[in-house]
């Protein structure tokens, strides 16, 4: 397996245990779809929660989270529009970022954003 996937699969096991711990139910892991991919899918009371995942092994070049750009958002609400129409719910949408250091002082860092958006 590639190191680069290796990492970022390692960041989404990271960040799945990391949002189940404060009440966060699965829905789905890393899904595609033409416009782009979401890396988690989660539940939190009445909102479905998609979740971005990024993951470096140090904050030597920038942290994870400055990675993120407004066009990887816009992909991002492309493909939850795809999987709304798939699994339609009432739930409200909201998209998250978790930022993920994977050296750091005490292990793993794990920072977690709510609401990005493309403004």
């Amino acid at each position: 397996m590639h190191l680069r996937r290796k990492r970022g699969n390692e960041g989404e096991r990271l960040a799945e245990q990391y949002l189940k711990k404060k009440r966060y139910t699965l829905l789905a892991r890393q899904f595609f779809a033409r416009s782009g991919e979401i890396d988690l899918i989660m539940q939190h009371a009445s909102e479905i929660v998609f979740v971005e995942v990024k993951t470096r092994m140090t904050n030597a070049f920038g942290y994870p989270e400055e990675s993120v750009t407004k066009a990887k958002i816009k992909k991002m609400y492309r493909a939850a529009e795809i999987y709304l129409r798939k699994h339609p719910t009432n739930l409200q949408p909201r998209f998250d970022l978790i930022a993920i250091t994977l050296e750091g002082e005490n292990g793993p860092d794990v920072r977690h954003f709510e609401n990005i958006g493309e403004g």
